[in-house]
């Protein structure tokens, strides 16, 4: 009942306020203010310029649009004095490179749409010129810059970026996302924030309630719109854009770019878009991932992925991922019952348990984190050193943006795929043979021969672990006039060698015969216990 007056109460101010129910402004008076660079203004000589798209694999599209040079320092930029001591704060030492190139595209007014790989640092790439952006524009009440993600985690890792480097225009936020109280959300807006970082459908609830309005929006930004189009936010999208202002600047960010999302990019880039491309335009694949595969049957994966715990190093954090919610939980309390220590993150967690989970994860407390697919994009944890996809995903895209959780920022990274014989699509097995050819990986000849009509019948091989990748061969197909298999080089050996320093035993010890901590047991009163609760003790 509380509840209910809360919005009453904040239904009339809105009102008191003028903020009509929600429709596109129709007339604005006020003109934006977009252009902060000299786009035609030549810091590098054309040749360092093409040498440095090249190398970074950058593709610049654009219609009768004069494309600014990349800023490859960060001196370039020509950020104000207060951002820049923020900057410098981090020990960036240079632009990544989807930030030198999307920096001066912004700054000249452009709306663009970036097709990139996660964990490329495109956060900053956009927010850095946005509030270069809304700091310029004149306040009128209702927030300036919008972000819309499809995940309360990235949501939640944006709003700490925005806190950061917000200190140096003083500027206020909001992250408002489902699955919580609505509240604090509501209170939040309330205080009439410059930013607004939101996932589609809570900030409908609030558009709906007239708490908040988007009027005078001049910065619209979507991060990962594949991944809202893939959880069915598109008409939701499309609602929120119809209460902008039709000349706000856009910035589009997606990790894949098939025909949904382009249609999409279309229509919500209402000025001529520049668009850039860090990869392939198809399926992008970071090449600092060192991807493997293991060929079995369904009965073998758990015996296997004891063996692989087993061979990490102490140092390893460890995600893995499974497709249904009780598989997440039923191998979360398997490996916890058999000392390896384990929590799992999937949709029906509580905000509550959610966050606690990746406080513990991100900061090594836990380094093993069993999670289904809504930690798949916008996870943050930088120094996640192996994913194991133990169940394959339903889609070869989402491949990619598992194994996108390791290998960040310029790191290298590892992932291993279960492959199973008897409930795997060949077809998508030949996708993912595509995919370890494009990415210059080694192809395991289990996986070739079950992809190429070579398909396996159950029984063909015993009920017994098989090691990691000890048939592999190159993108090629295997050569029969080789009468010898040892001369066969094992690459996939030689690549794990630096993996597999000494075992998983610091994690095993120090968990096997622990208690649950107390913080723990009081998040997930409510909620079905983690498998430690009830670990064997060896």
């Amino acid at each position: 009942m509380d509840h209910q007056n809360n919005y009453t109460k904040q239904k009339d101010f809105a009102v008191l306020l003028n903020r009509n129910p929600q429709t596109r402004p129709q007339t604005n008076s006020t003109p934006i203010q977009k252009v902060f660079i000299d786009p035609s203004q030549k810091i590098y000589q054309d040749i360092v310029v093409n040498e440095y798209l090249e190398q970074h694999s950058i593709v610049v599209e654009s219609n009768q649009i004069e494309v600014p040079q990349p800023f490859i320092e960060w001196k370039d930029c020509q950020f104000p004095n207060q951002l820049n001591k923020r900057i410098s704060l981090k020990a960036f030492q240079k632009p990544t490179p989807i930030q030198a190139s999307v920096f001066p595209i912004i700054m000249s007014g452009h709306d663009l749409i970036g097709i990139a790989q996660t964990g490329s640092g495109k956060t900053i790439a956009y927010l850095l010129p946005g509030l270069v952006h809304i700091e310029c524009q004149r306040k009128k009440g209702g927030p300036m810059m919008l972000i819309l993600v499809p995940t309360r985690e990235l949501a939640m890792q944006i709003q700490e970026h925005i806190c950061y480097f917000s200190e140096a225009y003083n500027l206020n936020s909001a992250c408002i996302y489902g699955g919580a109280d609505k509240r604090p959300q509501e209170m939040a807006l309330a205080r009439d924030p410059d930013i607004v970082v939101a996932t589609p459908g809570r900030l409908i609830d609030f558009l709906d309630a007239q708490v908040t309005n988007l009027h005078n929006v001049t910065y619209l930004v979507l991060d990962e719109a594949d991944r809202m189009l893939d959880m069915g936010f598109e008409q939701q999208v499309r609602k929120i854009d119809s209460y902008i202002r039709e000349d706000r600047q856009t910035v589009f960010f997606s990790a894949t770019w098939p025909k949904m999302v382009q249609n999409l990019a279309c229509d919500l880039c209402h000025n001529e878009p520049i668009n850039l491309y860090i990869g392939s335009q198809e399926v992008t694949i970071n090449k600092n991932i060192t991807q493997e595969t293991i060929c079995l049957y369904q009965n073998e994966k758990q015996e296997e992925l004891l063996y692989i715990m087993e061979e990490l190093s102490n140092k390893d954090k460890v995600l893995i991922f499974v497709e249904t919610k009780k598989d997440c939980e039923d191998l979360a309390n398997y490996l916890s019952e058999h000392g390896f220590f384990c929590l799992s993150l999937h949709g029906d967690r509580t905000q509550q348990q959610r966050d606690y989970v990746m406080k513990e994860f991100k900061a090594s407390r836990c380094k093993l984190l069993c999670a289904t697919d809504v930690a798949s994009r916008g996870l943050d944890v930088r120094d996640i050193s192996l994913v194991i996809n133990y169940d394959f995903p339903n889609q070869i895209d989402n491949y990619v943006h598992r194994i996108g959780r390791t290998g960040r920022a310029g790191d290298k990274g590892r992932s291993i795929t279960m492959i199973t014989l008897d409930t795997m699509d060949p077809r998508v097995a030949k996708q993912l043979v595509d995919l370890l050819k494009d990415s210059e990986q080694v192809v395991n000849e289990d996986l070739y021969d079950f992809a190429y009509s070579k398909p396996y019948q159950k029984g063909k091989r015993p009920n017994q672990r098989k090691k990691l990748n000890d048939k592999p061969i190159t993108t090629q197909p295997k050569n029969n006039n080789n009468p010898n298999p040892n001369n066969n080089i094992n690459t996939q050996k030689q690549q794990q060698k630096q993996f597999n320093q000494k075992p998983f035993s610091p994690v095993k010890q120090s968990t096997s015969n622990m208690p649950p901590p107390p913080e723990l047991k009081k998040a997930f009163s409510d909620a079905p216990v983690f498998g430690f609760f009830n670990s064997k003790k060896e």
